[in-house]
């Protein structure tokens, strides 16, 4: 595979759009060269037409890079092809903690440990803050 062929961006081939926000899109991809699936982050937007999600996305590289924790997705590269500026990073197929929020209480109150011996994790935590499956959810501002 050459840099900048189609379906590809850098070394990746890009599969599918998984997430589209204001900004970004994220991108399951495969790295043929290392035989595994990735997620890519592109912008949107052409980068010469906003510096500042650049240095955003750059930021976001630099603060995760070094970081190598089992519950925190490792970042694999930060680097441009043919103008598009992107971020490489593990690919994680499950679903997201806000996700599970927009199923509803009634749909993820059952997923809550009541009582265990282990401490809740984060995800738990923050589950459980958001009442009994009975009482109405909390509204969370959209993203």
């Amino acid at each position: 595979m050459t840099r900048g062929a189609p379906g590809h961006l850098g070394p990746y081939r890009l599969l599918n759009v998984i997430h589209t926000g204001h900004a970004s899109q994220i991108w399951q991809a495969y790295d043929d060269a290392l035989g595994r699936m990735v997620g890519v982050k592109t912008l949107r937007v052409a980068a010469d037409k906003n510096a500042e999600e650049v240095r955003l996305l750059r930021q976001e590289y630099a603060a995760g890079r070094d970081i190598n924790h089992p519950r925190i997705i490792q970042m694999y590269a930060f680097d441009w092809d043919r103008g598009q500026p992107y971020l490489a990073m593990e690919w994680f197929s499950a679903s997201n903690m806000k996700q599970h929020l927009l199923l509803g209480i009634d749909k993820i109150g059952p997923l809550v440990p009541r009582s265990s011996t282990r401490p809740p994790t984060p995800w738990a935590i923050s589950i459980a803050w958001l009442g009994p499956p009975r009482r109405q959810a909390r509204q969370f501002p959209r993203q």
